[in-house]
């Protein structure tokens, strides 16, 4: 026997939800940064890496 609830499909809250971890994995790419650019120790490589210094 199996039991369970059904609904129907609705394209909005799939949006939505795309949409929400979409940002999420955007803000946490963010704070990975602000941590390897200030709070460790080798910060300065992790920089180098990063940015390209145009002379």
């Amino acid at each position: 026997m199996v039991n369970g609830k059904a609904g129907k499909f609705n394209i909005i809250p799939t949006i939505i939800n795309i949409g929400s971890g979409l940002a999420l994995m955007g803000a946490g790419a963010f704070f990975c940064d602000l941590v390897l650019l200030y709070l460790i120790k080798r910060s300065n490589f992790y920089r180098d890496k990063k940015f390209e210094e145009v002379k």
